[in-house]
C-alpha cells in the first residue's frame, strides 16, 4: 500500500511540474506577455503578480498562482475596483472595513474554507496571507513593488504599471489588455491566458 501511496505522490508532482513548464512557457511568450528572456527566473524567486479582486474566485487563476506559488516567492498584488469602497466616515470603522473586505478575499482565494489544503484554492503553505496585498491604485500598487527587494518581474494586467516600473528596471510583463479584465464564461483573463 506504502508503495501505492508513494507513486500516487510522485505523478502529482510529476504532474504538477509539466503543468508548471507549461504555464512558464506561456509567461514567457512574448506573443504574450512580451517577455523578453528565454528562460524563467530561478527557483524561488520574488514575483509579484496583480489581479483584479474580483478573480479570486477563478479556479485556472487559482490553480496558476499554486503552480507559481509552489515555484517561487509569490506576492499577489489584489487591484480593488472603487466599488469596493468600504464607505463610511474615514478613521478607525474604514480601516476595519478595509480589514474585513481584505480578509474575506484572501478566503475567496483559499476556496471552500478549508484553509490548510484545497484542491480547489490556493494553500496557505504555498501564498501566506501576509504576502497577500490589496491596492486601488496604479500607484500604490508601484510603491508596493519598488519597496520590494528586486522582483524578478511582475505580472499585470495595466499598462501603465508597465509605464511606471520600467523606468525604475523592473521588468514588467502584461498578460492582457487592460480593458478585458473577465470573460463572459468567469474565468479571469491570467487563468486563461496561463492555463490553457
Amino acid at each position: 500500500k506504502n508503495a501505492t501511496v508513494s507513486q500516487e505522490g510522485d505523478d502529482v508532482v510529476t504532474a504538477n511540474r509539466k503543468s508548471r513548464a507549461r504555464l512558464l512557457a506561456r509567461l514567457l511568450n512574448p506573443a504574450l506577455t512580451g517577455a523578453q528572456a528565454k528562460t524563467p527566473p530561478a527557483r524561488g524567486s520574488n514575483v509579484i503578480v496583480c489581479i483584479p479582486s474580483a478573480d479570486v474566485g477563478c479556479p485556472k487563476l487559482q490553480q496558476a498562482l499554486y503552480l507559481l506559488g509552489t515555484y517561487f516567492n509569490l506576492f499577489l498584488v489584489l487591484t480593488l475596483s472603487t466599488k469596493d469602497n468600504a464607505g463610511g466616515a474615514a478613521g478607525v470603522g474604514e480601516s476595519d472595513k478595509e480589514k474585513e473586505l481584505l480578509d474575506d478575499l484572501r478566503a475567496q482565494l483559499r476556496g471552500n474554507g478549508n484553509e490548510a489544503h484545497n484542491d480547489n484554492g490556493v494553500p496557505i503553505a504555498v501564498l501566506p496571507d501576509h504576502r497577500i496585498v490589496a491596492a486601488r491604485t496604479v500607484e500604490a500598487k508601484v510603491a508596493f513593488v519598488r519597496q520590494m527587494h528586486r522582483p524578478e518581474f511582475v505580472l499585470d494586467c495595466d499598462a501603465e504599471m508597465k509605464t511606471q516600473l520600467e523606468r525604475f528596471g523592473f521588468m514588467v510583463l502584461l498578460y492582457g489588455p487592460g480593458d478585458e479584465k473577465r470573460s463572459s464564461d468567469g474565468v479571469s483573463l491570467l487563468g486563461r491566458t496561463l492555463i490553457a
